[in-house]
């Protein structure tokens, strides 16, 4: 588990973590991973799942320092059933985005240009189970997922500098739809099938 999470707490189909001593500062590397199974209500099926962080950096010190404070995360899914049966699909991965920040995904703040004390960053993530299965020719909803994500928290400062970084809110919304027939109307709904012709006959 991610190092003094506080929760999680679930309301409704979200899932929120405040990750309490979260954070890394001079020189450090951090790094936890988190997993758990998601699970569609009767007669629902599972169409995205979208993350969102939330934390600050901070980065100073003498001019001609150097210091950088980075902030990553890489969610790793996969898609247990469809339509409530198991399925073996292969893993799929996406990375947090952040708005901020270098590097090809965002969330990398160096010395002088990003200095600053308690910056705020935020990141997110959305994974598309709907349009992963229709790209896949595959019917029906997603039912079962497993959703697992690596957390880095990394600084790195000379004795000339300060910094560090915090993570300190994930929430994790899903989305459903609908549009899966509970059993027992499926149940009748076959039922009919087979005495539709009996009537016409």
């Amino acid at each position: 588990p991610m190092p003094g999470v506080g929760g999680p707490t679930v309301a409704g189909n979200s899932l929120h973590l405040d990750p309490q001593n979260f954070s890394a500062q001079g020189t450090e590397l951090i790094d936890s991973t988190l997993s758990t199974v998601i699970m569609a209500a009767p007669g629902q099926g599972i169409t995205d799942i979208n993350i969102a962080e939330l934390g600050d950096y901070s980065l100073g010190g003498l001019n001609g320092g150097q210091a950088s404070a980075e902030i990553g995360a890489a969610f790793f899914w996969t898609v247990l059933e469809i339509d409530n049966v198991a399925v073996n699909l292969a893993a799929q991965a996406t990375n947090l985005i952040l708005g901020t920040g270098g590097g090809p995904n965002g969330g990398r703040y160096e010395r002088p240009g990003d200095d600053g004390t308690a910056v705020i960053w935020n990141g997110a993530a959305s994974i598309d189970l709907s349009g992963y299965l229709d790209n896949m020719d595959l019917g029906g909803k997603a039912t079962k997922v497993r959703l697992t994500f690596d957390n880095t928290l990394q600084t790195s400062a000379d004795e000339a500098s300060n910094a560090f970084i915090k993570k300190k809110s994930i929430d994790i919304d899903v989305h459903t739809a609908n549009c899966i027939p509970e059993p027992t109307t499926a149940m009748l709904l076959g039922l009919g099938v087979v005495l539709l012709p009996r009537r016409r006959s």
